[in-house]
């Protein structure tokens, strides 16, 4: 994930994890195909991260919902508790919040936000 972002594609990124989030608000707003298409492309974020990404180091692993839900929080005194996914631009730092989530009955962890 790390590298998908640090090499920009960001925007493929952040389209892939809202498809299923603009699908369920616009199938509860009624909302038509191309209406659909363009809240989710609208909302896609295609901010520059490319080799601005901060290495994934002094982090803990929190582990939730009976170990069915995971996230990496940093625990360096400057960045505590942020998630690990940090980028800066050009005039903040900022976070991506991930979650890792497995769903019952499969052995492998699917990526959710927050």
């Amino acid at each position: 994930m790390r590298n998908i972002l640090n090499e920009g594609s960001n925007y493929k990124y952040t389209y892939e994890l809202q498809k299923t989030k603009y699908l369920e608000a616009a199938l509860s707003a009624y909302l038509n195909k191309e209406e659909y298409l363009n809240m989710l492309n609208t909302n896609a974020t295609n901010k520059i991260t490319k080799n601005k990404m901060y290495p994934i180091e002094n982090y803990s692993l929190a582990i939730e919902a009976e170990g069915r839900l995971v996230k990496l929080y940093r625990t360096d005194s400057e960045l505590l508790n942020w998630d690990v996914l940090i980028y800066e631009d050009e005039k903040y730092r900022n976070s991506l919040a991930v979650r890792l989530h497995k769903p019952k009955g499969s052995d492998t962890f699917e990526i959710i936000t927050k």
